[in-house]
């Protein structure tokens, strides 16, 4: 039998760590990390769409207040159901951030989710009164639920999104 000398393992090299520095790219002076992530993710999907959000969110070139009389055409909810059970206000504060186009971050994330839940009821129950009478009713897919109570939440709205996909293919109803 032979042996075989093996290396020492007790000697480790060490390393060096490097602070972390943010990577700035070429053309995106001062633009912080997060902000380069969603710029890179509107390159995978319809820029469009990604700007629109932005712009909507942060208040860059869009009104919110005509954002949300947007919604309201679009929901054919009354004022008092859109602002009591889904942002969760008064309808005179609503009508207040209406007038003075100042809607706090989170109402214009639920209006954006909210458009987007609506085209997409529209074209699974054909006609926005059909989708708003669905919402009433109670949902086997969303635990015996009525999806108008879960409208308050982004991620109420996602269930309620994907509910409607699952009816869309014939999964539930």
């Amino acid at each position: 039998m032979k042996r075989v000398k093996l290396p020492n393992m007790s000697k480790t090299k060490t390393h060096t760590e490097k602070n972390y520095k943010p990577t700035q790219k070429a053309g995106h002076s001062n633009v912080s990390e997060p902000l380069l992530a969603v710029k890179q993710k509107a390159l995978n999907t319809k820029q469009d769409t990604v700007t629109g959000v932005i712009e909507h969110l942060y208040g860059k070139k869009s009104n919110s207040s005509s954002e949300l009389e947007k919604l309201l055409k679009e929901t054919h909810l009354p004022v008092k159901t859109l602002a009591e059970q889904v942002f969760e206000v008064t309808p005179k504060t609503l009508n207040s951030y209406k007038i003075s186009n100042n809607v706090p971050m989170h109402i214009r994330e639920l209006t954006i989710k909210l458009s987007r839940l609506y085209a997409k009821g529209n074209r699974v129950f054909g006609t926005t009164e059909n989708f708003n009478e669905w919402l009433k009713k109670k949902s086997y897919g969303l635990g015996g639920l009525k999806p108008i109570d879960l409208l308050n939440t982004i991620t109420g709205i996602e269930m309620i999104f994907d509910e409607l996909i699952s009816i869309e293919f014939g999964t539930t109803a």
